[in-house]
């Protein structure tokens, strides 16, 4: 519980994590981290947690989605621990692909997603509420040969 606790406070305090509908809604955030379908990866860096990785929507079976919250704003030393951890979630979980679904205006993890090996699949209109204003959402995609073949 304290973890959570501490998560939901980090969370908070990066404020585009969450859209207008959901920011300090306690209870939508314990239903996405309690949900039985996704699985929560602390991401530490000299004993001090710099971040999240997560999956959801593991009943999908051949496919999930990936979700990253970095508080450090260190990217340029995420792509190849974010990959490590892809390969991980293939193999553990195996699956065949992975989606990423990224408000339009989160550029930095669009990138991320892009240097890790995502590629464009798609966009969808007027997703989020975000400031007042609907935002698009980017789908971005990686399979297990797309990621095998950039690794080695």
């Amino acid at each position: 519980l304290p973890r959570l606790k501490w998560l939901w406070e980090t969370m908070g305090k990066c404020r585009t994590l969450f859209s207008d509908l959901t920011r300090d809604d306690v209870d939508n955030f314990m239903s996405l981290v309690g949900n039985r379908h996704s699985y929560w990866l602390q991401v530490e860096r000299d004993r001090e947690s710099i971040g999240v990785i997560y999956f959801t929507d593991l009943h999908l079976v051949t496919e999930c989605y990936a979700h990253v919250a970095f508080f450090d704003r260190k990217m340029d030393e995420k792509p190849e621990l974010c990959k490590k951890v892809m390969q991980w979630a293939f193999d553990k979980f195996k699956l065949h692909r992975l989606t990423v679904a990224v408000p339009s205006i989160y550029f930095v993890t669009i990138t991320l997603a892009k240097r890790v090996g995502f590629l464009p699949e798609g966009r969808r209109r007027e997703v989020y509420l975000m400031g007042g204003k609907w935002i698009d959402e980017v789908m971005l995609g990686v399979t297990r040969e797309d990621l095998d073949g950039r690794i080695n």
